[in-house]
């Protein structure tokens, strides 16, 4: 599996021979955890919200990995003030669903790393009116 991400251009070492932390996914810093067939990609993401807000992005950061499809088979990590999402990737999957596999993940970094500061404009009152 690592091979073929390699192969494929989505996964490039920084090093010529990398550690688990020395890698890329398109522009990310990512790391890699392989053992035998299973492969998870972690990659840096950096979330905007206040200090003090934190625990409030975690519980709605695992809401967003529980309810979404592709989230499933992902999780978040604190290393060392950087947050990480990690990803499995199934040993299963042939070019094309591991091209997208890896654009979910780079998809969902992104949604996380907005917040879920959205402002919700008020909807207009609904008025029903009979004809007589």
């Amino acid at each position: 599996m690592l091979q073929q991400l390699i192969k494929l251009g989505l996964l490039k070492s920084q090093v010529p021979s990398p550690k688990s932390d020395q890698w890329q996914l398109s522009d990310r810093t990512a790391s890699v955890l392989e053992h035998q067939s299973l492969l998870s990609i972690a990659i840096e993401i950096q979330p905007s919200y206040e200090p003090h807000e934190e625990s409030l992005w975690v519980h709605k950061a695992t809401l967003v990995l529980a309810a979404f499809d592709g989230g499933q088979d992902s999780s978040l990590q604190l290393d060392n003030e950087m947050w990480k999402l990690w990803c499995h990737y199934d040993e299963s999957l042939d070019d094309k669903a591991l091209k997208k596999a890896v654009a979910v993940q780079l998809a969902i970094a992104q949604y996380l790393e907005k917040g879920f500061k959205t402002k919700v404009e008020k909807k207009p009152k609904f008025e029903m009116r009979m004809r007589t």
